[in-house]
C-alpha cells in the first residue's frame, strides 16, 4: 500500500498558479483594444478578447439619393468569432431599417477589413448606403 505524499501549501499554490497562467495563455490572454480609422477618415474601435471581436464601434458616411449624406454611428454588435485570423458577419437591425456587413482579419497587433452599411434615413425616408475599409492597431 502506498503512503500519500505530503505536499506543502506553497507547492500547491504554485502549482495552481501555474495551471491558471497556462489556461489563460491557451485561451488567448487579456483583452486587447484596437483603434484606427476608416478610408473615410472616421474612427473605428474594437476589442479582441480570446478568440472573439467585441465592442465594435465605428462611424460611416452613407450616400443617399439626391447627393445627400447620412452619418451613421454603429455599435452594439454581437461578438464575432475569429477563425484562422478572420472574422465577420452581417447584422440586421429590428424592423430592417439597417444592415451592416463586417469582414476583417487580425494579424498580430493590427486589424484590417471592410465595413458596409445600409440604413434608412428617417429624415428623407430613403435607404442610404456606404462602404469603407479600415485599419486599426493595438
Amino acid at each position: 500500500m502506498r503512503t500519500p505524499r505530503k505536499t506543502s501549501v506553497p507547492a500547491v499554490a504554485a502549482s495552481a498558479l501555474t495551471a491558471l497562467v497556462l489556461a489563460g495563455a491557451s485561451y488567448g490572454g487579456a483583452a486587447v483594444h484596437f483603434a484606427g480609422e476608416t478610408s473615410q477618415k472616421q474612427r473605428i474601435t474594437l476589442t479582441v478578447s480570446g478568440s472573439f471581436v467585441r465592442n465594435l464601434r465605428f462611424t460611416i458616411m452613407d450616400r443617399c439619393p439626391r447627393k445627400r449624406r447620412l452619418i451613421v454611428h454603429d455599435s452594439g454588435f454581437p461578438s464575432m468569432r475569429i477563425g484562422r485570423g478572420s472574422f465577420g458577419g452581417t447584422f440586421t437591425a429590428k424592423a430592417s431599417v439597417a444592415t451592416v456587413s463586417v469582414s476583417g482579419h487580425r494579424s498580430g497587433r493590427s486589424v484590417s477589413g471592410t465595413v458596409q452599411d445600409r440604413t434608412k434615413s428617417h429624415k428623407w425616408h430613403k435607404f442610404c448606403s456606404g462602404r469603407a475599409t479600415f485599419k486599426a492597431r493595438a
